[in-house]
């Protein structure tokens, strides 16, 4: 059995190659800028590979109320949500 730990670890590691590869195509130092929506972007990817893993390898993590795949599907759709209308209107959610 994996513990948790481990499997947090991988996907934090997931983040960050999946973040640095989206700035493969920089050419010049210069050019590199952080952006919102490429964090965005890459939590996005993060969160769908944790529901894959989740329903492909469940078995490998024993306790199923922490395999719940809801948290990461909540989480993925809040930061689409945020990436296609900005976060202007989630913090006018927030705010009401």
């Amino acid at each position: 059995m994996m513990s948790y730990k481990k499997f947090s670890l991988m996907m934090v590691i997931s983040f960050i190659i999946m973040y640095t590869v989206m700035f493969l195509n920089v050419i010049e130092i210069k050019h590199y800028h952080t952006s919102i929506t490429r964090i965005y972007m890459a939590i996005l990817m993060v969160a769908a590979m944790v529901v894959i893993m989740m329903l492909m390898m469940g078995k490998m993590y024993p306790d199923k109320k922490i395999n719940i795949v809801s948290p990461s599907v909540a989480s993925w759709y809040l930061l689409l949500c945020c990436l296609r209308c900005g976060l202007k209107p989630l913090l006018a959610m927030c705010n009401t």
